[in-house]
C-alpha cells in the first residue's frame, strides 16, 4: 500500500484536532510521553579502603528489558569491596521497587553501556511508541531544539532544553546549550519532533585561561544515537522482540502514520513521519503535533542554569557589590509550587534566594556577587541549578 504524503497525513490532523491546545510546550509534550521509561541509576560502593562512594545517573528503557545509560555511570566492581546499584523507572522520590540488574554490557570507547534487566517490565506508556532513533546525521540540523531528561544534582526527574550547538565534539559528540549537571549523564536527549537524538554525556563548568578559572555556562554535550546504532551494543537492540514490545524504529526508515490514533485521547505514534520517493530514497518530515492529544503530567519539572560572574572593576572600590535577579516563567498550563537552587560553585556570592510570585506563574532567582581587592579572590560568581517544580492546573 502506498504511503501517505506527509501534507496530506498534516492535513488530517488539523481537521481531527481542532479544539483549543492544551499546552503549547514540547518540553511538557516529551516529559508526558517518556517520563515513566526514564531510569534513575544509583550506585553505593565501598573501597578498599572503607571509603563508601556513592553516584548516580540517568538512562532509558528501550522495549521491556534494556536499559541504555553512559559507561561512566556505572563502576567496574572490580575497583570495590562491595558494590550495589539501583535502578528505577519514573520519579526518584518514590520508593518503588528496584529493577533487578542480570547483566551489563559496555562500549567504553563511545562511553555508552546496556542494563539488561532479570525480568522484563511492561512497558510503561506504550502510547509513546515507536520511538523513531536518530540513524542518519543529517536529519537533525544544527540549531536544532534538544530536550534532555534526567535527574540533575539529585532532584526528582527534570527537563532541561537548548539546542544543537555544533558537531564537532570530541569522540563525535554534539554540542548543546541543554544544560548538562551531574546526574544527568546517560538521560535521553529528544528533538522537538520526539525523535531520540542521543545520550547526554558531559557539561564544562569551568575552564582555566592562563592563571585564571573562567565559569562556564551551556557548553554540553550528547552522544548522537546513530554511534550506539554503530556499535557493539546494537546487536542488544536487534534481538529485541519485535512491535508493540520493540518501542523503537530507525528515523530514517519509511513508518505509516496509524491513523487509529485519531480516535483515540492519547497519539499513539510520532510526529516525525518518514516517505520513500520513487527512486526508493526515504525522506523525513515533521509533522504538527496535536498537543491536546498528550495526557499532560499533574506534576512536571524544569531545570535551568545560571551562571553569572562579576569581574573585579580596576580603579574601584576595595570591595564593590552588585545584585542579580534571573527569572523564570511556569509552562502554558502550569503554575510553580516550588522553586528549588542547587549551588554547584560559588565565589564571593551571598543573599542567595529563589522567591515564586503571588500568582504562581514565575519565580526569580535573587543573588548579590561582589568583587574588589579587599577580598581574598576577587572575582565574584554563581554556578546554579533552577529547578522549577510545577502542578497542572485543573
Amino acid at each position: 500500500m502506498k504511503l501517505l504524503h506527509a501534507t496530506t497525513i498534516a492535513a488530517v490532523l488539523s481537521v481531527a484536532w481542532s479544539a483549543p491546545l492544551a499546552a503549547e510546550s514540547p518540553a511538557v509534550r516529551i516529559f508526558a510521553n517518556h517520563s515513566e521509561r526514564i531510569a534513575y541509576i544509583e550506585t553505593i560502593g565501598t573501597l578498599y579502603n572503607g571509603t563508601v562512594e556513592r553516584n548516580s545517573g540517568s538512562g532509558i528503557m528501550i522495549g521491556g528489558s534494556l536499559i541504555v545509560t553512559n559507561n561512566h555511570v556505572i563502576p567496574d566492581a572490580d575497583n570495590f569491596r562491595t558494590l550495589q546499584m539501583f535502578v528505577r523507572l519514573g520519579s526518584r522520590t518514590l520508593q518503588t521497587p528496584a529493577l533487578q540488574i542480570a547483566a551489563i554490557q559496555r562500549d567504553p570507547d563511545r562511553d555508552l553501556a546496556v542494563l539488561k534487566l532479570a525480568q522484563p517490565v511492561a512497558m510503561p506508556n506504550n502510547s509513546a511508541c515507536p520511538v523513531p532513533l536518530l540513524d542518519k546525521e543529517s536529519i537533525v540540523p544544527i540549531g536544532s531544539s534538544l530536550f534532555v531528561l534526567g535527574y540533575p544534582v539529585d532532584q526528582d526527574l527534570s527537563v532541561t532544553d537548548g539546542i544543537v550547538s555544533n558537531k564537532s565534539g570530541p569522540s563525535g559528540r554534539w554540542q548543546t546549550t541543554t544544560p548538562v549537571n551531574p546526574g544527568n549523564s546517560g538521560g535521553p536527549a529528544f528533538g522537538e519532533s520526539g525523535i531520540l537524538v542521543g545520550f547526554a554525556v558531559s557539561g564544562i563548568v569551568k575552564w582555566k585561561h592562563g592563571d585564571d578559572e573562567i565559569v562556564v555556562q551551556n557548553v554540553n554535550f550528547v552522544i548522537p544515537t546513530y554511534n550506539l546504532l554503530q556499535g557493539p551494543l546494537a546487536p542488544l537492540l536487534d534481538e529485541l522482540p519485535p512491535p508493540p514490545q520493540r518501542c523503537w524504529r530507525l528515523a530514517s526508515a519509511p513508518a505509516p502514520l496509524d491513523l487509529s490514533a485519531l480516535s483515540n485521547s492519547v497519539i499513539k505514534t510520532s510526529s516525525f513521519i518518514c516517505s520513500t520517493t520513487s527512486e526508493g530514497t526515504p525522506t523525513c518530515s515533521t509533522i504538527p503535533f496535536p498537543i491536546n492529544a498528550v495526557r499532560l503530567p499533574s506534576r512536571f519539572s524544569h531545570s535551568f542554569t545560571v551562571a553569572r560572574a562579576k569581574e573585579l572593576q580596576l580603579g574601584g572600590p576595595p570591595k564593590d557589590f552588585s545584585s542579580y535577579d534571573e527569572a523564570f516563567a511556569a509552562e502554558p498550563g502550569y503554575t510553580i509550587t516550588d522553586c528549588r537552587p542547587q549551588i554547584s560553585s560559588t565565589n564571593n556570592a551571598d543573599q542567595i534566594a529563589c522567591k515564586v510570585s503571588s500568582d504562581k506563574r514565575s519565580a526569580n532567582l535573587n543573588f548579590r556577587l561582589g568583587s574588589g581587592w579587599g577580598f581574598e579572590r576577587t572575582t565574584g560568581w554563581l554556578h546554579a541549578t533552577v529547578t522549577l517544580v510545577q502542578k497542572r492546573n485543573d
